[in-house]
């Protein structure tokens, strides 16, 4: 799978490097850089994708249409350009849009925080 900008969309490409799908993404602030930051296909066939710079993410279906989104929490901060908010989190998050738990420690992991593996001691 790859995640593409301009136009935004993924591509699922089989072993041989044929194109087997292409699903169009939603994108409301364009920016080759931060369109997109993570994309995963789910096992119910559907792609949860983070939309950096518009500070969503959206669930689409196999053929581009939005099924879900859910606004980025900015935790108190101000939206900012380019990168989006500072402090990331960690977010479970049901289908009715309800935070069930977040993880914020910005004191020991900063902004690193979604590349950082967390032990329980």
């Amino acid at each position: 799978m790859i995640v593409e900008s301009g136009p935004a969309r993924i591509l699922e490409v089989d072993r041989a490097g044929a194109i087997t799908r292409e699903i169009p993404l939603t994108v409301q602030s364009p920016s080759a850089h931060s369109d997109t930051r993570n994309a995963r296909k789910t096992a119910a066939g559907t792609y949860l994708v983070a939309h950096e710079k518009d500070g969503v993410v959206r669930e689409y279906d196999a053929t581009g249409r939005v099924v879900w989104e859910f606004d980025v929490p900015l935790v108190g901060n101000e939206k900012k350009p380019g990168h989006g908010p500072e402090q990331p989190q960690i977010l479970e998050i049901t289908p009715d849009k309800r935070v069930v738990w977040s993880f914020r420690d910005f004191t020991t992991f900063g902004n690193s925080l979604p590349v950082a593996i967390v032990l329980d001691p």
